[in-house]
């Protein structure tokens, strides 16, 4: 898709040793739920859920117990869902960038209730800036386009970005991104009547919609846990523009990271030391991740309609690429592709291009002195 109907090159990256589909939010969550529910019943266990709620407040026991009260209300502040407390042994909390239950454990942390100065929770919260706004858009896949890859497109300057990810062998989804208040969203719907790929029904649905705001970047580091009842994950601890598509996979990895800690704290009996232990070794790992993850996405979010950001965003990414080429065995990737490679944690990302950076400055540096030299030694006759 070109600019104005316009033909633009195509080009394909399929080095990938994977293929993304879109997981609609109930579907997946109906998935999930099943699966939750399929263990639990190995294991003898129950499990209760309930809809429609949002936590809005916890509060733990200041005794040994260390149990954790949470406070659920309509979600939305619907007032036809029950207000209901519950008091658990253990929390987890994964209620989003606007964590009820990560302002609690800071709140609580400020009073100084059975917390200690190692335990300290640290919340960064980035102020707004190049803010994007988005619909979503389903589009029909022509026969004969692949349905195992992604599609993006750009408009003139910019202003518009679009990219479209498979939802199955027939449909992408897609989401136009622009900036707030940019007329050409409404222009959309306008001009790609009859295209063919877009429905009208879609479309009319497309206009009818409010926009909707990437969330802005933000981080938790330190103790991601309080003692040994409740922990924090996902967007709770790190909150990133989806650009990379790493925001839930950043939480998967929080859940595995959990689980292998848990599981290594084991020995034999299940001592609250233990598990504590374990609690304490996840934020140890996973605080300075959510840090270096935030950070770097945050590098990348730049408004390049200014010379000085577009600068700053491409010529680390020329420097990269030019001696990767070089020299690969010394060099690495750019950072955006090392940070779409698994086998990397974002702290090591964080390292490897530190490293980069300062062998790319001692190189040039090197190169200028030896030109000086030889500059030098011909202006002399030698």
């Amino acid at each position: 898709w070109g600019p104005k109907g316009t033909e633009v090159e195509e080009r394909e990256f399929t080095d990938r040793r994977y293929f993304t589909r879109v997981l609609l939010e109930i579907p997946w969550s109906n998935a999930l739920r099943e699966e939750v529910v399929a263990q639990a019943e190995e294991r003898g266990a129950g499990v209760n859920f309930v809809s429609g709620v949002e936590c809005v407040d916890a509060e733990w026991d200041h005794d040994d117990s260390n149990r954790v009260t949470l406070s659920f209300e309509g979600r939305g502040g619907d007032a036809t869902s029950p207000s209901f407390k519950g008091t658990f042994d253990f929390v987890v909390g994964v209620d989003g960038s606007a964590s009820s239950i990560r302002n609690a454990m800071i709140r609580t942390q400020q009073m100084g209730f059975n917390q200690q100065p190692r335990d300290a929770l640290c919340y960064t919260n980035f102020e707004p800036s190049n803010t994007r706004v988005y619909r979503t858009l389903l589009l029909d896949l022509p026969e004969g386009w692949r349905y195992d890859v992604n599609y993006a497109a750009r408009g003139d300057n910019r202003e518009i970005l679009f990219d479209a990810l498979p939802l199955d062998d027939k449909t992408l989804l897609g989401a136009v991104l622009s900036r707030p208040g940019n007329p050409k969203m409404q222009n959309l719907t306008r001009e790609q009547r009859g295209s063919g790929m877009v429905s009208d029904e879609s479309l009319d649905e497309f206009a009818s919609k409010s926009d909707s705001r990437l969330p802005e970047f933000s981080f938790c580091d330190g103790s991601l846990h309080r003692l040994n009842s409740t922990v924090l994950l996902g967007d709770a601890i790190h909150t990133v523009k989806p650009y990379f598509g790493l925001g839930v996979n950043s939480a998967f990895e929080d859940v595995i990271t959990l689980r292998d800690a848990m599981d290594r704290s084991r020995s034999g009996n299940q001592d609250d030391d233990d598990f504590e232990n374990a609690l304490r070794e996840f934020s140890g790992m996973r605080g300075p991740n959510a840090r270096a993850l935030v950070e770097l996405s945050r590098s990348f979010d730049k408004d390049t309609r200014n010379p000085v950001n577009l600068a700053s965003f491409l010529v680390p990414l020329l420097l990269d690429s030019t001696f990767h080429r070089l020299l690969p065995g010394i060099f690495e990737r750019t950072a955006l592709g090392l940070l779409q490679d698994e086998r990397y944690s974002f702290q090591e990302v964080v390292q490897r291009k530190y490293r980069d950076r300062v062998l790319q400055m001692a190189s040039i540096i090197s190169i200028f002195l030896i030109m000086g030299e030889l500059y030098t030694a011909l202006s002399r006759g030698i």
